[in-house]
């Protein structure tokens, strides 16, 4: 069953997903999947080839990036990494896969084999993605915080009150059937639901795990221990819906880059409906930056398919009960003869690497190649390259390539900054979380 298909896309789509979901299952080591109780969330950034417009089933798919994970580090990690950049404060699988998507665009340059995806364009001195091009985002569950939100009372606009009243009491049946199961009512209730905190004058509230479920705010990510103060898989999500996913730094040597497609997967078992969830994706991602975004992605929503896929099928099941540890970043590396696939295993609740020891965890050798850190140190090496920005490298010249450094040029006046400044500046974004540089 699936919702928003425009025709022969349905099978499109159905080759795309299993060609993702088989590069997975056989290309991607178990050195970072999940184990026995354990489940994980999936997300994936894909290029798809649409010279052949007319015939889907011919369109070439280009695995990008993927990422998994459920995890983030806390306030107290954060502060001990504000002048390194050696973590990954966010390890949400949507977060690792647009990271890895990054590394990918900066190997692109550093490899100099940016013209096979990409235009360079001289009037604004910066790449291009190929017209022929188009990015899809696959997610096997809803962004966490405001896209989650499909059962609330506030949901629905006029119009659409039997689709309320029915999710409304599908939620309440699933409550009611496991009250005497505290572990099954906490994932039950993540059905239709959010456990992402409320932003209130800088800081979450307090409220219980699911107590407020207003939509349309701005949130902090679900999670136990040290309070993080990473926002909401929706809140970035719609950033990037106005601003990009290249981020700051690459914005130097790329025009924006949004995503046209979100594939989602969600359980045979799941009993959101589908035209009200998809409601909520225009609302949460599209409708809160109207004003802002030059961009309107599509959404389109499955329930078929999923039960075959390791690790994501069982997600609201009474066997898979404990999000993962581990988060995985996983990128195309073009600078390779073979043209392989990296892979990045993070500790979620750390976000250091696999392997790290205790006494270099606040070192290098804690650094993935999706941190600051190593980014960094490859922004500065595609500055040197001839045709590119001899501004830029006059702002980097007599200057140490530390964090201090990194923050001055990502925070320097661009369009990308201004934009970004200008969607913080409103509400409810007026509530977005800033970290404290240097």
């Amino acid at each position: 069953m699936s919702f928003n298909n425009d025709g022969c896309t349905t099978h499109h789509f159905g080759n795309l997903m299993k060609h993702v979901f088989k590069f997975y299952s056989d290309k991607v080591t178990k050195k970072g999947k999940p184990q026995g109780s354990e489940f994980t969330i999936f997300a994936a950034l894909v290029l798809v080839d649409c010279s052949n417009n007319s015939i889907p089933q011919e369109k070439k798919f280009i695995v990008c990036s993927i990422g998994t994970g459920t995890k983030c580090i806390g306030h107290d990690l954060i502060e001990k990494d504000i002048n390194n950049g050696y973590l990954l404060h966010d390890c949400h699988a949507e977060v690792m896969a647009r990271r890895s998507f990054m590394k990918f665009m900066y190997n692109l340059m550093e490899s100099g084999k940016c013209s096979e995806y990409f235009d360079w364009v001289e009037e604004v001195e910066r790449w291009k993605l190929k017209n022929n091009f188009e990015l899809y985002m696959i997610l096997t569950e809803l962004p966490c915080g405001d896209c989650s939100i499909v059962n609330s009372p506030s949901t629905v606009s006029s119009g659409s009150e039997t689709i309320e009243q029915n999710s409304q009491a599908n939620n309440e049946e699933q409550l009611n059937k496991s009250e005497n199961n505290q572990k099954q009512r906490k994932k039950v209730i993540l059905e239709g639901r959010t456990g992402s905190k409320i932003i209130h004058n800088d800081s979450c509230t307090h409220e219980k795990f699911g107590e407020d479920q207003t939509i349309n705010l701005v949130r902090l990510k679900p999670g136990g221990g040290s309070r993080n103060q990473s926002m909401s898989c929706s809140d970035k999500i719609t950033k990037w819906n106005v601003v990009g996913i290249q981020g700051s730094l690459l914005s130097n040597f790329f025009e924006p880059i949004f995503v046209d497609k979100f594939l989602i997967l969600l359980s045979e078992k799941s009993k959101l409906d589908l035209e009200l969830t998809q409601q909520r994706l225009n609302q949460s991602i599209v409708d809160r930056v109207d004003q802002l975004s030059t961009k309107t992605p599509s959404f389109y929503l499955f329930k078929e398919g999923v039960s075959n896929i390791p690790h994501f099928s069982d997600r609201a099941s009474e066997t898979k009960i404990k999000g993962s540890g581990y988060s995985i970043g996983s990128y195309l590396n073009l600078a390779q003869e073979n043209q392989s696939h990296v892979e990045e295993v993070v500790i979620g609740m750390k976000g250091h690497k696999q392997g790290t020891t205790k006494k270099d965890e606040n070192t290098p050798k804690a650094a993935t190649q999706l941190s600051k850190h190593i980014f960094f140190k490859s922004f500065i090496n595609c500055i040197k390259r001839k045709e590119l920005s001899a501004e830029l490298a006059q702002l980097l010249e007599n200057k140490e390539p530390n964090m201090k450094t990194y923050h001055e040029i990502k925070k320097r006046e661009s369009t990308y900054v201004i934009k970004l400044n200008t969607m913080k500046s409103q509400p409810p974004f007026d509530k977005w979380i800033i970290k404290k540089n240097i």
